[in-house]
């Protein structure tokens, strides 16, 4: 039976349990939240792997080809230039958001514009403010913190 994976986090998890079933001596490193995502050990080498749910996620990212020495994901569904492993006993089902349509003034354009390169529990903090803005509004009728 395969097993599914919802997102990126999770994907990290199960290589950090499973990475020595894959061939690899350890890992010398995570780098959280940024490129690449490990640097693991392999018959004494060292190799910068990046993980990623779909290779055209690694497209997606703008990583740089020539700092990765292996692509492992889920789905492999686009051709990159460098060693990919798909790992087969995996399934890629991601969560299903809804989706909301909404329309910006200049100035809160400009401010979303400025929050470009944050990071994940940034980007949460600065959804969960909008949402709760949303809400006070009347564009969502429920919000539930998490």
């Amino acid at each position: 039976m395969k097993k599914i994976i919802k997102n990126e986090k999770e994907f990290v998890n199960w290589f950090k349990k499973h990475y020595q079933e894959m061939g690899y001596t350890s890992i010398i490193k995570e780098n959280k939240n940024s490129f690449p995502d490990f640097i693991i050990l392999k018959s004494n080498k060292k190799l910068n792997i990046e993980l990623e749910l779909r290779t055209s996620h690694f497209l997606l990212h703008k990583h740089q080809i020539n700092r990765v020495d292996e692509v492992i994901c889920i789905e492999n569904d686009a051709k990159l230039n460098t060693k990919v492993k798909a790992i087969k006993n995996l399934v890629y089902k991601p969560y299903k958001a809804k989706r909301i349509n909404m329309r910006f003034d200049e100035r809160q354009l400009k401010l979303i514009h400025s929050i470009k390169g944050m990071g994940t529990k940034e980007a949460e903090i600065v959804k969960n403010i909008l949402l709760a803005y949303l809400s006070e509004k009347g564009y969502i009728k429920e919000f539930n913190k998490k």
